[in-house]
């Protein structure tokens, strides 16, 4: 006799959508995450930088106090 609590085994599992129609939905971003073929990691600098949008705006910030602080203390010459 089989426990109430036993857990499924996976052929008694049945999926009521389909992976690749959820895909054709998906942003072209999803889509690329899913391919077979990963992409080779790019290492620059600056695209390390930049590469989201929090980091992006962090690295304004930075530039602009430092162009700030040239522009209120110019260098002593």
């Amino acid at each position: 006799m089989e426990e109430p609590d036993a857990p499924e085994r996976d052929s008694d599992i049945v999926f009521h959508y389909s992976r690749e129609h959820r895909l054709k939905k998906a942003s072209r971003r999803v889509r690329a995450m899913y391919e077979d073929t990963p992409k080779k990691p790019r290492f620059g600098l600056f695209s390390s930088l930049v590469d989201s949008k929090p980091k992006a705006i962090l690295f304004a910030a930075i530039v602009l106090f430092c162009v700030i602080v040239l522009l209120l203390f110019p260098p002593a010459q």
